[in-house]
């Protein structure tokens, strides 16, 4: 089932990070971005109109 933008809303105000997030961010795409670049781009992906989050389960 694809979410629709109001369930990325919900999810963009209430994501939660931790250290191991920013670990594996950085891991994944081979960079060394800070905890404010990090949050930064995934909220840029989150409120950007053409994100689809599928849900799996």
């Amino acid at each position: 089932m694809i979410m629709d933008q109001a369930s990325l809303a919900v999810i963009a105000a209430r994501v939660c990070y931790t250290e191991l997030v920013f670990a594996r961010v950085n891991k994944k795409l081979a960079t060394t971005l800070t905890t404010t670049e990090v949050k930064a781009m995934v909220q840029q992906i989150l409120n950007d109109s053409s994100s689809q989050l599928v849900k799996r389960g």
